[in-house]
């Protein structure tokens, strides 16, 4: 695995919300694999239009898809890419939610 590339793809559980530190960030590291991550908290696999977003367009904030991450990647091929399949929680954060390291046991 070691220098092999990957490229992640989708909301807060790749980007890592607010501590910008996501599921695949320790994997990379503990394999020494080179790691793109273009995930973007709040994504969600289906574009958003202004009348169907709630949250975040109603606040003036643009919600992401995943396929303009897609299309934003690199030409480059890689070994190995994760595409998150969907928008885990609906919102930007909820009750509870904590920072952890990326340094966590895999």
């Amino acid at each position: 695995m070691e220098k092999k590339l990957l490229y992640g793809f989708g909301d807060s559980l790749v980007d890592g919300h607010c501590v910008h530190c996501g599921m695949l960030d320790a994997l990379a590291e503990k394999y020494g694999m080179v790691y793109r991550k273009y995930a973007i908290n709040g994504a969600a696999v289906i574009p958003c239009k202004e009348d169907s977003c709630e949250a975040g367009l109603s606040a003036g904030i643009p919600v992401p898809d995943v396929a303009a991450q897609i299309e934003a990647a690199s030409g480059e091929v890689p070994d190995f890419l994760y595409l998150c399949p969907q928008n885990a929680y609906q919102g930007y954060g909820r009750p509870g939610d904590s920072a952890q390291s990326c340094k966590g046991g895999l």
